[in-house]
């Protein structure tokens, strides 16, 4: 039909209706007679607040580790891992953001909150300057596969140590992300040295040329 008259003054045969209120129309026909429609109420509720994503901890960490993300939202949520619960565990590197959608099915985007998992380094590897099994009294040299970041079992730092005593040695390395690695350990035997030998003599140990004394090992 033709002569259409919408309550809020638009004439088209079809209106888009953005806001709240109660929109009629009115049809007038070639003869100049009209009518008007029943009353058709439209509600447009408002969106929510965008709900806050607080990280637990750091959102930069070493593979393996893990970092909560919780809505500020306790129901309605929406991760963009497809998780429907209040907090989620980040353990990947990504962008995480949450909707939330209240009771009248309005939604609002969370901010997104980065993480970032950084690989962890090689494995470093000991290498023994020489016998890892000797007498007391001796050493050998450990020498870390890396020159920098080494953090040893006895608590040095240096690129080699040198050990004297028995025990499982192993180094650490923390590349530049304070990532780490720690060894295989590098087994180290150190043998006790017998009991000095006694000497007896089986008589006196001054003696005239020719003469002889007999001296026995214990």
């Amino acid at each position: 039909l033709t002569g259409n008259n919408w309550s809020n003054a638009q004439t088209t045969g079809a209106i888009t209706v953005t806001t709240t209120g109660t929109y009629s129309v009115t049809v007038t026909d070639v003869s100049g007679c009209s009518a008007t429609s029943t009353p058709t109420a439209v509600t447009v509720n408002s969106n929510p607040s965008a709900t806050t994503v607080t990280p637990s901890g750091a959102t930069t960490f070493c593979d393996g580790g893990s970092v909560n993300l919780s809505s500020s939202q306790g129901t309605g949520n929406s991760w963009s891992t497809a998780e429907t619960t209040q907090t989620i565990t980040a353990t990947t590197s990504g962008a995480y953001s949450v909707t939330y959608t209240n009771a009248n099915g309005c939604s609002a985007l969370s901010a997104p909150i980065t993480v970032t998992v950084n690989a962890n380094p090689s494995v470093p590897t000991i290498t023994a300057g020489g016998a890892t099994t000797f007498c007391d009294g001796g050493t050998v040299t450990l020498t870390s596969s890396e020159i920098s970041g080494n953090t040893w079992s006895t608590t040095e730092t240096t690129g080699s140590i040198v050990v004297n005593t028995s025990g499982n040695y192993t180094v650490m390395f923390t590349d530049g992300n304070g990532c780490f690695a720690t060894s295989v350990a590098t087994v180290v035997t150190v043998n006790a040295n017998p009991a000095l030998p006694i000497v007896t003599p089986n008589g006196p140990t001054t003696i005239c040329y020719g003469d002889m004394v007999t001296l026995s090992s214990s």
